[in-house]
């Protein structure tokens, strides 16, 4: 990284089983989309996340629309005296949220990071105000991370990237063809974007938040 204002560095790579490849004319999600006639909604379209399909594969109408191989978090932390943080080196610490949750590494550097960071404010501080003491902002962090919870809402975030690649798909390919609108009042549809928000609690709890999510409209 050429930023030498940069103390932290997080990388967060999510690996798929095979790349995503849309559905291809006359397959079985095709045919399905052009029976069906409107857009799905997000509660109509996502399956039910079952404790082993937490991260896929995540099948609808035919077709698979990702399916999650891992997701690994890098954290890089920048060397004392140099000058900004070498990503081409190994990292100060690696961790897997899935297939194993494996994050203490992790979370730990996150909170070096956090010392390194602050001692950097407290210079810049102590240039803008010298006389003021800025030392208190030199305490120890001890960031807890609740990764049970990020691993949840990784999950939603998994099933809702499927949602999004179908809505694209269809919105490129159907767009253009007479149907419902997904939001009419009259088809029973709810109306309104995905909420990405994060998901807390076990998988029947997110579920229920997700299933009140609602669908984005198909311009005519």
């Amino acid at each position: 990284m050429s930023h030498n204002e940069i103390e932290l560095a997080l990388i967060i790579v999510i690996n798929e089983q095979i790349k995503y490849v849309p559905p291809a004319e006359g397959s079985a999600a095709w045919d399905q989309a052009c029976l069906e006639k409107s857009l799905r909604s997000y509660s109509n379209f996502a399956p039910l996340r079952t404790p082993d399909k937490l991260f896929g594969p995540v099948e609808a109408i035919g077709h698979t629309w990702i399916d999650i191989s891992s997701i690994e978090y890098s954290v890089w932390l920048k060397p004392t005296g140099a000058q900004c943080i070498n990503i081409a080196a190994n990292p100060t610490a690696s961790g897997t949220l899935f297939p194993d949750l494996n994050m203490e590494e992790v979370g730990q550097a996150l909170s070096q990071g956090m010392d390194l960071v602050k001692a950097a404010m407290c210079r810049t501080l102590d240039l803008i105000e010298p006389s003021v003491n800025h030392q208190h902002l030199l305490a120890p962090t001890a960031l807890e991370f609740e990764w049970g919870i990020e691993h949840s809402f990784m999950s939603v975030s998994v099933y809702k990237t499927a949602y999004f690649r179908y809505f694209e798909w269809y919105r490129r390919h159907f767009s253009g063809t007479k149907h419902y609108r997904a939001d009419s009042p009259t088809e029973g549809t709810e109306s309104a974007r995905p909420s990405t928000k994060r998901a807390y609690g076990n998988v029947s709890s997110s579920e229920s938040a997700t299933s009140e999510s609602e669908t984005p409209s198909v311009q005519k």
